[in-house]
C-alpha cells in the first residue's frame, strides 16, 4: 500500500439513494416511484427477498422481474434493490448491474450518474479492490467522457498497484478534461501527478508541472516546478550548465528560492558561468534572509570567490557594453547584455538583446528568451510575453515556464 499520495482526500459525498420503500411507492426528494400493475408482484417477491436477506433467491428474483418491466420507476426500483444486496454482499457484478439499471431506467435524470460510478468506486478502492475500482471508474467515464475525477481516480488505482506510467497518464488526462472544460482542477491533481513524474524519472511532465504553477503560483509550487524541470533538463543533456541558471533565474523572481540547497547550488552555477555579480548578489541575499549562515567555510569560500569574480566583471563591464554595441557578431552583444542582466541592469541588457538580434549570426532562441527574462525584470509583461513567445527550439520549454510565471504577473 503507498503512503505518499494516498492522503489525498477520497472521501466524496456518500452516495444518495432513495430510502427503503414499501412494495409499491416509494419517496425520493419528494418523487414518487410507482411501479406498474404489471411488474408489482415480481418486484413485491424480490423485496421481500431483499428484506430478508435472502441472498440465494434474490438473484432469482430479480431475473424474474425482467419480462413484467414497462416503465421507468420498474427499471429504477429494480436497481435500487440490486443495490442493497450487492452493498449488503460486496457482490461487485450485482453492484454494477444494479447501477446500471437505475441509471438506464431514465427515473431520475437530476441524479450524476457518473458520480454514483466514482464513489462506489471509491469504496472498491478503499477496500484495496483496484481492479473492480477501475470497472467503475471506466464505468462513470461512459456516463460522462468528460468526468475528469474518473481518470484522476483510474491513476490512483494503478499507483497502487506499482504502474506509474500509466498512473500519470491517467491523472494528467483528468487534468486535461477539467481543464478543457473549464472546471476547477483541485491543486491535490496537479501535485500528485507532478509528484509520481518526479519520483519515478517520467519524461513528458514538465507542461503539467507548467499548468500547476499557472493555476496555483506561489513560491512552493514554483520551488517545486522549477526543481523538477531543472534536474530533469540537467540529467537528460537537455539544458548546459549555463543555461540551467535561466531556470535558478526564475526560481528567484518567483521567490521560490528557499534554504542552503538552492542558494548555493544557483550561486555555484553562476559562478562557473562566469556571473560573478549575480553571485555575490545571490549569496547575499541568501544571507540576509538567514537562508544561509557565510560564516560556514563553504559559504565563505563561495563568498570569496563571488567578490573576487565581481570585482573582475565590474572591471569591465562598461568596456564590453560599449564595444559589444558596434560590434558586427551578435555574440559579443548578447554575452555583455548576460553580464548586464545579471548586475541587474535589466534595460541596458534589454536594449543589447535586441541589438544583438540585429547583428550576424545571432542565436535568436536563446537572445528573445533572455531578452523576454530582462523585460520581466524591468516589469514589462507585454513586452516579455513578445519576446518569449518567440523562442523555438531547445529553449521552447524554458521559456513557456517563464511564459507561465508572465501570465500570473500581467
Amino acid at each position: 500500500m503507498k503512503s505518499t499520495l494516498t492522503a489525498i482526500a477520497l472521501a466524496l459525498a456518500s452516495t444518495t439513494m432513495v430510502a427503503a420503500p414499501s412494495a409499491a411507492i416509494a419517496q425520493e426528494e419528494g418523487k414518487q416511484i410507482e411501479v406498474s400493475d404489471k411488474a408489482r408482484d415480481s418486484i413485491f417477491k424480490a423485496q421481500e427477498a431483499v428484506q430478508a436477506q435472502n441472498w440465494a433467491e434474490a438473484p432469482a428474483l430479480f431475473a424474474a422481474v425482467e419480462p413484467n418491466i414497462e416503465k421507468p420507476d420498474d427499471r429504477y426500483y429494480l436497481g435500487y434493490l440490486k443495490l442493497q444486496m450487492a452493498e449488503a454482499t460486496g457482490d461487485t457484478n450485482t453492484l454494477m448491474s444494479a447501477l446500471s439499471d437505475m441509471e438506464q431506467s431514465g427515473w431520475d435524470p437530476s441524479v450524476n450518474w457518473a458520480n454514483e460510478f466514482v464513489n462506489e468506486g471509491i469504496r472498491q478502492y478503499n477496500d484495496e479492490n483496484y481492479e473492480m475500482a477501475r470497472t467503475l471508474f471506466n464505468r462513470a467515464l461512459q456516463s460522462d467522457p468528460n468526468y475528469g475525477e474518473a481518470y484522476l481516480r483510474i491513476g490512483l488505482s494503478h499507483y497502487e498497484e506499482d504502474n506509474s506510467e500509466l498512473a500519470f497518464e491517467n491523472m494528467s488526462r483528468g487534468i486535461a478534461v477539467n481543464e478543457a472544460a473549464g472546471a476547477e482542477v483541485p491543486e491535490t491533481w496537479y501535485s500528485n501527478a507532478i509528484s509520481i513524474a518526479y519520483n519515478e524519472g517520467l519524461a513528458g511532465g514538465v507542461p503539467v508541472a507548467i499548468k500547476w504553477a499557472q493555476a496555483y503560483p506561489s513560491a512552493e509550487v514554483w520551488r517545486s516546478v522549477t526543481r523538477y524541470y531543472l534536474e530533469g533538463a540537467l540529467e537528460s543533456g537537455a539544458l548546459s550548465d549555463n543555461e540551467a541558471v535561466d531556470v535558478y533565474r526564475l526560481s528567484r523572481v518567483a521567490g521560490a528560492l528557499a534554504g542552503e540547497y538552492d542558494y548555493a547550488t544557483y550561486a555555484d552555477a553562476l559562478i562557473r558561468s562566469a556571473y560573478g555579480i549575480e553571485a555575490l548578489s545571490v549569496l547575499e541575499e541568501g544571507a540576509e534572509v538567514n537562508a544561509i549562515d557565510p560564516t560556514k567555510v563553504a559559504f565563505s569560500q563561495r563568498f570569496d570567490q563571488a567578490r573576487k569574480d565581481a570585482a573582475a566583471d565590474r572591471a569591465v563591464i562598461e568596456d564590453d557594453a560599449a564595444a559589444a554595441m558596434t560590434a558586427a557578431d551578435a555574440l559579443a552583444a548578447r554575452t555583455a547584455a548576460d553580464s548586464l542582466y545579471g548586475a541587474g541592469e535589466y534595460q541596458r541588457a534589454a536594449d543589447l538583446y535586441r541589438a544583438a538580434l540585429t547583428k550576424a549570426n545571432p542565436d535568436t532562441n536563446l537572445i528573445n528568451l533572455r531578452l523576454g527574462m530582462a523585460l520581466v525584470g524591468m516589469g514589462d509583461w507585454a513586452g516579455a510575453k513578445a519576446a518569449l513567445d518567440q523562442v523555438g527550439g531547445k529553449y521552447d520549454t524554458l521559456a513557456d515556464l517563464w511564459l507561465a510565471y508572465v501570465a500570473t504577473q500581467s
